[in-house]
């Protein structure tokens, strides 16, 4: 083998190349247990030289028959992962070797094509579909909800239940995959054995069976401090809007720099707090066709012009609008704070009446 890739190494020309490169993936993908690790590591070290020498169609044909190895070697898969959607997309997809980690620095610096692949792993775990729905497009949305093995968060359903309310077939199958969720961290429950729930009460674990804290804390403590990470995140905003709301930071600032960080997310959770309205409230706003609703809720926050184009640009971006702000900002322009918070109070007291209505007893009741 040493030989081989010291031939490989010299090799000029592509067809020999690429004869000498299915030669080497045949004969490790057969027999990886017999190569040792300065084999392994010589291998990797020439492969990802030479991956940036060869044609480009060679370079797409052989990231297809090695992704699928789980004993490829961590390098060569890394920088195929990062290269160009028709290379990458095969690893993305298909690669075992890929950690959470790597696919989310993937997923943070790369084309949504990158993302849309990684959506269409087998298995996609919370902690990727965060970076997925904070980070990809509708696309990338849709793929999320269609795929049986990727997971979605409690702190991201919220916003796919919004986003998938005018596609009743994209919303019938998301809500199957929320209650499948919820029927596996049941079972998992259920078949919980007395040591395992000694061993949780011993790290002060919450056993809330409905709560994902739950349901990673039987995975690993990697996964719990990811849990314990949002919940921080969670309690950031509620700090940030208590500081904006007390004129002790601007909301323009604020929302300028998540909206020029792609956090869609962080920026409907903010609106909602600020608001102290439903948490997928700012979520709906952000994606609802018509852009009064957000605009009350960015008038009524003090935002100005700035951060109000911001959030719209993210917006477009986000939903594949035309980016045509001048006339939706000469809207904003003429909204003034108050007419924003009376329209918000008017909102707020006809959503309580008709909670309270669907709430009181009917006369038959009553009368019963």
């Amino acid at each position: 083998m040493l030989s081989e890739l010291e031939d490989l190494a010299r090799e000029k020309s592509s067809d020999r190349r690429r004869e000498l490169l299915h030669k080497l993936t045949d004969s490790f993908m057969l027999e990886p247990e017999k190569k040792t690790q300065i084999q392994m590591s010589l291998y990797d070290d020439i492969l990802c030289k030479i991956v940036g020498q060869v044609e480009h169609s060679i370079k797409n044909e052989f990231s297809e028959r090695i992704a699928p190895s789980p004993h490829a070697p961590k390098g060569i898969i890394l920088k195929l992962a990062n290269d160009s959607i028709d290379v990458a997309a095969h690893v993305l997809r298909l690669s075992p070797v890929l950690t959470d980690e790597d696919l989310i620095k993937v997923a943070n610096n790369k084309s949504q094509e990158h993302l849309y692949a990684i959506s269409n792993r087998k298995y996609v775990s919370e902690r990727v579909t965060d970076v997925l729905i904070d980070k990809g497009d509708a696309r990338v949305h849709h793929a999320v909800v269609q795929n049986d093995g990727a997971r979605i968060s409690d702190v991201k359903m919220p916003f796919m239940l919004s986003f998938s309310q005018k596609n009743p077939e994209l919303l019938k199958k998301l809500q199957e995959k929320k209650a499948k969720q919820s029927q596996l961290i049941e079972s998992l429950v259920d078949d919980l054995n007395v040591e395992l729930k000694k061993r949780l009460a011993d790290k002060d674990v919450i056993m809330d069976k409905d709560s994902d804290v739950f349901f990673d804390s039987l995975l690993s403590e990697e996964v719990q401090g990811r849990v314990f990470k949002d919940k921080v995140e969670r309690l950031n905003v509620k700090l940030i809007a208590h500081k904006v709301r007390n004129n002790e930071m601007q909301p323009d600032g604020i929302f300028i720099t998540l909206s020029n960080a792609d956090q869609f997310m962080d920026v409907g959770m903010l609106l909602s707090e600020l608001h102290e309205l439903p948490a997928d409230a700012g979520f709906e706003a952000l994606m609802n066709t018509k852009v009064e609703p957000m605009m009350l809720l960015m008038k009524a926050a003090g935002c100005t012009e700035r951060g109000m184009e911001a959030v719209l640009k993210m917006r477009a971006k986000r939903l594949g609008l035309p980016n045509r702000n001048d006339a939706l900002l000469a809207t904003f322009n003429a909204l003034t704070p108050d007419m924003a918070h009376r329209v918000i109070r008017f909102l707020k007291i006809r959503q309580s009446a008709a909670v309270a209505t669907a709430d009181a007893p009917s006369s038959e009741t009553n009368a019963a």
